[in-house]
C-alpha cells in the first residue's frame, strides 16, 4: 500500500510537469508566430501572461518533486534515529515537507487551469 501511495504521488507530479511543459511549449510556438507577424497585435500580452502561468506551474511541479524527495528522506532518517525525541522531530519535518509537496503540486494544477482559462477567453473574443 505504501509503495502505491508513493507511485501515485510521483505520477501526479510527472503529469503536472508534462501538461504544464506541453502547454508552455505550444504557447511559445504561438508567441513566436505572433511576434513574427507583420503587426503583433493585442494577442501578445494575453499569450505572454498565459505562458508565464504555465511556466510557473512547471516550476511548481519541479519544486513539489523536490519536496516529495526531501520528505521521504526525512521519514527515512526518522527510522534510523536512536533517540525517540529525534525520531519525532524527523517525522514532523517529513510531515511538513510532504504538506509542502502537496500544496506546490496542487498549485501547479491550479496554474495550468488558470493559464488554460486565459487562453480560452482569448480565443473566444
Amino acid at each position: 500500500m505504501f509503495k502505491a501511495v508513493l507511485e501515485a504521488g510521483q505520477t501526479a507530479l510527472k503529469t503536472a510537469i508534462v501538461i504544464n511543459g506541453g502547454a508552455a511549449a505550444a504557447l511559445l510556438a504561438t508567441l513566436a508566430d505572433v511576434i513574427r507577424s507583420q503587426s503583433p497585435n493585442q494577442l501578445l500580452a494575453p499569450l505572454g501572461q498565459s505562458w508565464l502561468l504555465f511556466m510557473i506551474g512547471l516550476g511548481s511541479a519541479g519544486v513539489a518533486t523536490a519536496f516529495r524527495y526531501l520528505s521521504q528522506a526525512t521519514y527515512a532518517a526518522s527510522m534510523y534515529a536512536e533517540v525517540e525525541a529525534k525520531k519525532s522531530k524527523y517525522y514532523r519535518g517529513g510531515d511538513w515537507l510532504r504538506n509542502l509537496a502537496v500544496l506546490t503540486g496542487l498549485s501547479s494544477y491550479v496554474l495550468f487551469f488558470c493559464g488554460a482559462i486565459a487562453v480560452a477567453k482569448m480565443i473566444v473574443r
